[in-house]
């Protein structure tokens, strides 16, 4: 899968990796409805300021996936782990999944606190 998304892109460096906390979030279903949400959204200053949001996908095809980490630079697929880019180096993707954990881990335990989570997300996340 590697060299087909480096045949098919302009990325320096790709990172394969399983993040069980931003597993958790993919699969996450917010009370009241049937699937799960198509992206995650940071809630933290930091976590914002580096993803708008975070897209999460069902299991898809090379090209679908390669378009995603055009515009997402960070992509999970549910049940197929993360998959993050770099333009310059192995840092630069590296630095993605790690973003990710920590946006997770706060979705996690504001969720936890009882906090609405969809309160909580930046207004102009909602559209990205």
């Amino acid at each position: 899968m590697h060299k087909q998304i480096y045949a098919a892109s302009d990325f320096q460096t790709i990172m394969h990796c399983h993040v069980p906390e931003a597993e958790a979030q993919a699969h996450f279903i917010y009370p009241g409805d049937r699937e799960p949400l198509g992206r995650i959204v940071p809630i933290d200053a930091e976590g914002s300021f580096i993803h708008l949001a975070i897209r999460s996908s069902p299991k898809t095809d090379m090209s679908a996936l390669v378009r995603l980490l055009h515009d997402y630079k960070v992509v999970v697929v549910r049940g197929g782990g993360v998959w993050a880019v770099g333009a310059q180096s192995l840092s630069e993707a590296l630095h993605h999944p790690s973003s990710l954990r920590e946006i997770c881990l706060y979705r996690i335990a504001a969720f936890e606190q009882g906090l609405d989570l969809r309160r909580m997300e930046p207004e102009k996340a909602k559209n990205w």
